[in-house]
Formats: structure tokens, sequence, C-alpha cells
């Protein structure tokens, strides 16, 4: 019994890695992450940290996107073949970064199942929906520093259970680093933190070491939010809203409904309800920011003759599970007699009501953002780290001394739903487009020998700088001749300028590190300023969690 039940977890964990990789996998070749939500207002932090480019940056903590520049230029060479590639290592490293810190994010809540004793399989199986939950697949493909709160936010939860639960001041030093760079990273998240963090520690016993830890963290908020200002121009709370934003949402929109929620469950038609908004956005993709997103998803279909993606019955699906998730978690929650459980799953509420606070300026200090014709910014998006809390409490709840086969059936009919819903493009495409042929070779590192080189036939090559130069020099993709004066592209090395006369000078040149002139222009003598501040602490916070993984299996084994 006991050896079957060993073959069935192990069977589960490797579910659980396919699962992850399959997702991943299907999410790069896809998704461009250069045409995703908003990437024309976060772009400019690449632009600015990569290539060195004076561009004027948002409000928002620079150190999410000084991460993404920093992996990018782990693999930059293929630029210097030709500027076509510059679009696909952004890309890479937006979806690279953010996969590294959803799997941080999965770690600390597979943590906390086992601090609520959760049977080890039934762990695994929710953190298999998890992988497929549409707002936190979608929040691995854009560049948003919502995904770098969910991989700190499980940690911040567990130490302060952990605290809670023993009074050891030692979880309280290990929660600093972290509540100090989930406070610095954005507006909302800071609220949505701070109210986290009142609702779980008790001030009725508060000592010494909740008063230093809480100074300590505030000296670092600051330290962080000055170089963050320091870099951008901007504090956290700066926020400056396009005129069209500038509103305050009715409170008719909070709590009405439309009755076409399902005959018109497409972007804009629930612009007075929020939560018609939360309904089609939870399962679904309301704002077509994903995989409806109509320049960015290579999978989309068309329900209709219009510029709609997407099939409309999974939309309205998706609004069944959204009723039965939000129903069910309140019911679940008024019958909760656990206390952490109930803290735990009453999250997602806590980021609707910060939401809510945003949209209806009730806190008029802040700037106002809401806009009545789009009902923005009701996005599910903004809370995705207190969302999975919240659905991995309604899956406890489900599992609970449920059968093997129970809880597979119901993965099973979730998982067709979201593979509808994502709708990757057919193999047949992937062998035809060199685009994502490209892809494959930047997912095929060069540091591990280019696993993948001898079954894909790239385009370029660019693991040593004689393949470089056979790309820049020999390769048609890169248009190295000029078809009209036969004369090749010209090479730039510093400021020398040349233009090789033939193939043989072309790759001579390219082994002296010369690289196509208009790659180099890309790039800025600008000496952009990095956030190593926010870089010490993000790596105390990743110490935390090594020391709080390191230490429980010690006190367990005890």
């Amino acid at each position: 019994m006991i050896k079957n039940h060993e073959i069935t977890v192990k069977t589960g964990f490797v579910l659980l890695i396919a699962l992850n990789i399959y997702i991943f996998v299907i999410n790069f070749l896809n998704y461009t992450s250069a045409l995703g939500t908003d990437f024309t207002f976060y772009g400019p932090y690449i632009e600015f940290f990569t290539f060195s480019q004076n561009t004027e940056l948002q409000e928002q903590g620079v150190g999410y996107f000084w991460l993404i520049s920093k992996f990018i230029e782990l693999n930059i060479s293929p630029i210097f073949i030709s500027p076509i590639y510059k679009s696909l290592l952004i890309e890479f490293g937006i979806q690279s970064v953010n996969f590294i810190l959803y799997l941080i994010g999965m770690i600390g809540i597979f943590q906390l199942l086992k601090y609520f004793k959760i049977e080890i399989f039934q762990s695994i199986i929710i953190l298999c929906f998890l992988t497929i939950f549409p707002p936190l697949v979608g929040a691995r493909l854009i560049l948003k520093p919502e995904i770098l709160a969910f991989s700190l936010m499980p940690w911040a939860l567990i130490l302060l259970f952990k605290y809670s639960k023993n009074q050891e001041s030692k979880y309280l030093f290990l929660l600093s680093p972290v509540a100090a760079t989930l406070l610095t990273l954005k507006a909302s998240i800071t609220l949505m933190t701070f109210i986290l963090f009142t609702l779980f520690i008790d001030f009725k016993k508060w000592n010494k070491a909740i008063l230093l830890t809480s100074l300590f963290t505030l000296l670092s908020m600051l330290l962080i939010l000055n170089e963050s200002q320091q870099i951008s121009g901007l504090y956290l709370w700066e926020h400056k809203s396009n005129p069209s934003y500038l509103f305050k949402a009715p409170l008719s929109f909070f709590f009405s409904l439309n009755s076409d929620l399902f005959i018109n469950p497409l972007r804009d038609s629930q612009a007075t309800s929020m939560w018609g908004i939360l309904f089609l956005d939870t399962f679904g993709d309301y704002w077509e920011r994903y995989w409806l997103n109509l320049n960015a998803w290579k999978g989309n279909k068309y329900w209709c003759d219009c510029i709609v993606p997407g099939n409309i019955n999974n939309l309205r699906v998706g609004i069944i599970f959204s009723l039965v998730f939000y129903i069910g978690l309140l019911i679940s929650l008024i019958k909760e007699k656990s206390k952490d459980l109930k803290k735990f799953g009453i999250t997602a509420f806590i980021g609707i009501i910060v939401l809510m606070v945003n949209a209806g300026n009730f806190l008029p200090f802040l700037t106002m953002n809401f806009n009545p014709s789009k009902g923005d910014p009701i996005k599910t998006h903004y809370f995705i780290f207190f969302l999975v809390f919240s659905f991995t409490y309604l899956l406890i709840k489900l599992f609970n001394k449920r059968s093997t086969v129970f809880s597979l059936s119901i993965f099973l009919l979730f998982f067709i739903f979201t593979f509808q819903l994502f709708n990757p493009i057919e193999n047949s495409y992937f062998k035809s487009d060199s685009q994502t042929i490209n892809k494959i070779h930047l997912f095929s590192p060069c540091v591990f020998g280019d696993p993948l080189g001898s079954v894909f036939n790239y385009t370029d090559s660019w693991c040593s700088q004689e393949e470089i130069a056979n790309s820049i020099c020999i390769n048609s993709q890169n248009e190295s001749i000029d078809i009209k004066t036969n004369k090749f592209i010209s090479l730039q090395k510093n400021n020398i300028i040349t233009t090789p006369q033939s193939e043989s000078e072309c790759i001579e040149l390219v082994l002296q590190n010369f690289a196509n002139e208009e790659s180099v222009k890309l790039f800025s003598t600008n000496d952009p300023k990095s956030p190593y501040v926010f870089f010490i602490f993000f790596i105390f916070s990743i110490i935390s969690i090594i020391y709080f993984l390191i230490d429980n299996k010690r006190v367990k084994n005890d």
C-alpha cells in the first residue's frame, strides 16, 4: 500500500513537471511579449537598462525590469547578427525570468500546503491546477511586476503564519527583506501587502522584535524607494493618469451585474459592472491581454467574421467557473473554522477591495484612475497573488478527504477547458516559421552545447564567433548582401564603420568583433544606473527563503 502511494506521488510530480514545461513552451512559442499589454509603457525600462537609451520611465519600482534586462544581456549575441532578434531576446527574457519567479512562488505555495497539512498527492494536484490557472498563466507572459509579487508573497505569508504560531523572532527577521521588496514594487502591491500584514500580525502582542523588524523594513523601503526615484525620476505614488482615466467609478459600478453577461462576454461590454468584468477575467481573458490578444498570440481563431478572437462558448464556460469560484469561496469562508485558512482564503477579496478603492478614488490623495468607457482598472492581474491564494484555499476545501480519482477527474475537465481557451497554434506552423525556429534556438542555451541544434535547422547560429560570422556574412535571413547594390551590409566596431567587399573579408571583420551596423545603433553609450540596493534586498529575500527551507527541514527531522 505504501509502495503504491509512493508511485502515485512520483507520478504526480512527473505530471506537474511535464505540465509546467508544456505551458512554458506553448507560451513562449505562441506569445510575442513585445506586443503584449502595456508593453509600450514598460518596454522603455528594457530600452533603458539593456540598450542604455534615455527613455521616459514610469513610477513603478525599477528592480523587476532590471532583472529582466540582466537576463537578456546573458544571451545578447543574436542581436549583433541582426536587429530582427531584438524582439525575440526581449520576450525570451521576459518569459524566462517570469517563469523562474513563478517557480519560486509555486514552491512557496507548496510550503503553505505543507503548513496546512494537506496530503502530498492532493498538494501536487492543486499545484497542477495552479499551473493552468488562467490569470497565473497570463501573468507569466507580460512585462509587469505582479509576477515578482507572486514569487515572494507566499513566503511572506508562511513566515507570518510561522511567527503567529510559534512567536519566534527569526521568522520576522527572515520576513523583513521579503516585505521591503514587496512594499516597493508598485503602489497597488504596497497597499495590498500592507493590508495583509495588518491582517496577520496581532498588534495586541506587540513586542521588541516586531518593533525592530518594522523599523528595519521601513528603512529598507526608504532606501529602495529613493534608489528607484533616482533612476526613474518618480516615486511609487506619483502616478500620471491618462485624461481618459481621470474619473471616479459610481457606486452602481461596484454592485451591478449586466443582464447581457452571457450574451455579450466581450471586452468593454461590462464597462458598467465590476463583477461582470471579474466573472469574465478570472477564468478568461476579458481584457484580451494574453491568448485573445490579436497581435501577440499566434493561436488566435475567430468565432465570427469580425476582429474577435477565441471561442465565445469558452468565454461563457469561464463565467460559470468564476461564479462557482466566487460563490463557493464565500460560502466556504463563512463556514471556515480555521483562522489561518480563513485568512488565507479571504485574500482575493482584499485585492478586490483595493481595486475598488482605486477605481472609486476613496483615498482622494491618490490620483483618479478610472476609465468609465472600459471599467479599467478592474483586472485580476493586479491581485493575481491573492487570487491564487483564494483559489488554492477553495481547492483545499474541494479535495479534502476526496479520492484520487475524483481529484484527477476534476483536473482533467479543467485542463480541457484551459487548453481550448489557450488554443496554441498547430505544430505544422512552427516547422515552417523561421521566427519560431529562432525562438527554439534561444531556448537551447549555448552554454549547454546547444542541445537542440542537432534537431532543428536554425536560420542563424550564434554559439561562437565563427557561427556569428557565418550568420552575418553568409545566411540569407539577415540579407547580408544588398541585392540592388550587390554590397555587403556595413559593419561597425566602436566608432569604426566599414563595408566588406567579399564574403571572406566580412567573416574576417566579424571575427575581429565587428557587428551589423544597424544592430550596434540599437545601443547607446549612456551608462544607466543599476538598482543595486533593490538587488541586495532581493538576494536577501532569496537567502531568507533558502534558510527557511533548510531550517524547516531541520526542525522536522528533530
